[in-house]
């Protein structure tokens, strides 16, 4: 079995207790992840802010992930979500049998599949599992913009305006 390869875009806020530890490193080393660093402000004894793209097999990926949350690391993901294409959607259901948040139900007695975005963990465990390929990840300009106004509101914070205008 061929291993799917996961990569998404994160903003990672790390706590000043470890924002002078090779953590990055690490992930690449550990965990056999790569990643493209977009924008970071990290100063030692201080919080830190970094952009950047992780990539790797699903289960490397999230274990990198979990690492970094032990660390006390926040991790966002920006700019992604998960659609249902409904030109490509049949409605044979085989995804709401994985789908952990119920944001893939199916509907009673009408048995038609239903789509709840506000639901949706963006596991992405649909989109390989659906048949016709209708479940897709989706580059969100809406998320990146609402997460510039966020991240900028502050001026003692990481700037991104740079990355993501």
């Amino acid at each position: 079995m061929r291993n799917k390869i996961t990569s998404k875009m994160l903003v990672l806020k790390f706590p000043k207790e470890t924002a002078d530890q090779p953590v990055v490193v690490n992930l690449a080393k550990s965990f056999d992840l790569t990643f493209n660093i977009l924008k970071a402000r990290i100063t030692p004894g201080q919080e830190g802010l970094m952009v950047m793209e992780l990539s790797g097999t699903r289960k490397n990926f999230q274990e990198g992930v979990n690492y970094l949350k032990d660390l006390g690391v926040q991790v966002e993901t920006i700019g992604q979500q998960v659609r249902r294409n409904d030109d490509k959607c049949y409605q044979c259901g085989s995804c709401t049998a994985f789908c952990p948040t119920g944001a893939l139900q199916l509907s009673r007695p009408s048995m038609e599949v239903l789509f709840q975005p506000d639901k949706c963990s963006m596991c992405e465990l649909c989109v390989p599992l659906c048949p016709p390929r209708a479940m897709e990840v989706v580059f969100n300009t809406s998320a990146v913009l609402a997460r510039k106004r966020v991240l900028t509101t502050d001026d003692d914070k990481a700037d991104l305006r740079p990355f993501i205008s």
